[in-house]
């Protein structure tokens, strides 16, 4: 399977470092946004 080059064009990435504080969001998903602010959060170590 041969990927788009251009796919990822346009978007930006920050590798986040311990500290860093992420402002709440809503991804509007609420499965997703469960498993992010309450199940994820112990697998952060």
């Amino acid at each position: 399977m041969e990927l788009d080059s251009n796919i990822l064009q346009g978007l930006n990435f920050l590798r986040l470092k311990k500290g860093y504080h992420i402002k709440p969001f809503d991804c509007e998903d609420n499965d997703l946004n469960e498993f992010l602010f309450e199940k994820a959060i112990p697998y952060r170590k």
